[in-house]
């Protein structure tokens, strides 16, 4: 988000292989909604300013009907986000036991 307007989203896929990993032949490893937001938006050739936040939430069809998962972006995605210049993310943490905590990191 830049602002308060919504500039890309994206979602897990697991058919791309992650940006950051080797390709191999034998499996491919899932690409993470934080790269497939990022990239769809250094595609369209834009920068990346001081005032965008990277909102991370993770969503899933629980059988306790809590949607929400935990979203803190792996190492590997920290360091893609801190490479292109994001300094600030905000995700979820859900451990089904308290209550949901929206957290932050400054990177």
């Amino acid at each position: 988000m830049k602002n308060k307007t919504v500039v890309s989203s994206g979602v897990n896929s697991y058919t791309k292989t992650h940006a950051k990993t080797p390709q191999t032949k034998n499996y491919v490893v899932p690409s993470h909604s934080e790269v497939c937001c990022l990239a769809k938006y250094l595609v369209k050739k834009k920068p990346i300013t001081d005032d965008m936040t990277l909102y991370v939430v993770g969503l899933t069809k629980a059988a306790e009907g809590v949607p929400v998962t935990s979203s803190k972006p792996c190492e590997i995605c920290q360091g893609f986000i801190r490479s292109v210049g994001i300094k600030r993310v905000v995700y979820v943490e859900n451990d089904f036991v308290n209550e949901i905590q929206v957290k932050e990191m400054e990177l």
